[in-house]
């Protein structure tokens, strides 16, 4: 589908600070009053719940020196002067690293918790890796649990004769990319 550039950059005007390549949700507000939420995974929507039907993928010029395009599945590219969106410099991860801490009533609780909750985190640090549209938090939270080695930093008991555990976790290179891949196995079933 060919994309169409004739007239676009007067037909948005943007709020906000300059577009960043990562950082959190940048806000473009359209010359009809919807506002185009574009998120850092690379995928927009259209805040408010408005109508956000597009007519075939369309480049826009975004304060007079960079162009995105908006595409019909709900992602976005950053283009080039020419409006063919530009390829993505994506930075693969050399690790990640969590710790997480949790109370619980028996020394049990408090580890499972302490492990869920870690990782829970290296699955919000590994999901922006991902087709977020297919791959779903909790497979990935299973897939880490699968490659997962914890150490216990502290444990101890509580005031109200509880226990507190604290556990950090670290997944190389090789234990992301096999994490990742499972998730997405997942995701295609």
């Amino acid at each position: 589908m060919r994309i169409r550039t004739a007239c676009l950059a007067a037909f948005l005007f943007v709020a906000g600070a300059a577009l960043a390549a990562r950082g959190g949700d940048e806000l473009v507000t359209l010359s009809d009053g919807r506002t185009l939420v574009l998120h850092d995974d690379y995928t927009w929507s259209i805040k408010g719940g408005k109508s956000s039907k597009l007519d075939g993928e369309i480049t826009v010029n975004v304060y007079g020196d960079k162009n995105i395009v908006l595409h019909e599945d709900r992602s976005w590219d950053f283009a080039d002067s020419s409006g063919h969106a530009a390829p993505r410099k994506i930075a693969r991860l050399t690790s990640v690293s969590a710790t997480a801490t949790a109370a619980r009533a028996t020394l049990d609780e408090a580890r499972e918790a302490a492990r869920m909750s870690a990782l829970g985190k290296i699955a919000d640090q590994l999901r922006p890796k991902t087709d977020t549209l297919s791959v779903s938090r909790e497979s990935l939270i299973r897939c880490a649990g699968l490659s997962a080695r914890f150490v216990t930093v502290r444990q101890g008991r509580t005031r109200d004769n509880g226990y507190t555990v604290s556990l950090r976790t670290t997944l190389s290179r090789e234990q992301i990319d096999g994490v990742l891949s499972c998730a997405s196995e997942a995701a295609a079933q």
